[in-house]
């Protein structure tokens, strides 16, 4: 008899990233803002961000759409308001999502 077959979703590499980074920083003792990851983002050339020339509060929107919506609906993030700033902290889902995925995003580091 075999075992049954569970699908399981992989959440798409830039989301691997974003949560690999949202892990460096909290081995940081820090916490990332929308900014950072925007930043980030940028700066790691990710498909998202990369794709689309738009202006700051575009940036927000592509980050939102992309990563931050998708990825809270899969119990993946936490999102903080702190002031004027939002902090986004993995959830345990979101750690062991990134362990079980990191592989996707291995070779390109």
């Amino acid at each position: 008899k075999s075992l049954p077959r569970y699908p399981i979703e992989a959440p798409d590499a830039q989301q691997i990233q974003i949560l690999d980074y949202i892990k460096e920083k909290r081995d940081e003792d820090k916490i990332p803002t929308k900014g950072d990851l925007i930043q980030y983002s940028e700066s790691a050339g990710l498909p998202f961000i990369a794709n689309h020339d738009v202006e700051d509060k575009g940036k927000y929107r592509l980050l939102d759409n992309h990563i931050i919506h998708p990825m809270r609906e899969k119990g993946y993030i936490e999102v903080k308001k702190v002031g004027r700033q939002k902090e986004i902290s993995l959830t345990k889902n979101g750690e062991g999502t990134l362990r079980a995925f990191r592989y996707m995003i291995m070779n390109e580091e």
